[in-house]
């Protein structure tokens, strides 16, 4: 039978679940507004050089 997870880890899994979704969503809002404010190919380009700085620092 599979040892039973204890409550303080179960909830930390649900507190990191919930802040993924929320930080996906804030990222969700920030690029539509920087469409609304920006060019399509600006918004590419500043889309671009953060995946970059990620591949490279994250």
């Amino acid at each position: 039978m599979p040892e039973p997870r204890s409550i303080t880890e179960l909830a930390e899994q649900a507190a990191a679940a919930f802040q993924a979704e929320q930080a996906r969503k804030f990222l969700d809002c920030a690029i539509n507004l920087c469409a609304t404010s920006m060019s399509i190919p600006a918004v590419i380009r500043l889309l671009e050089d953060h995946a970059e700085i990620l591949k490279e620092f994250g």
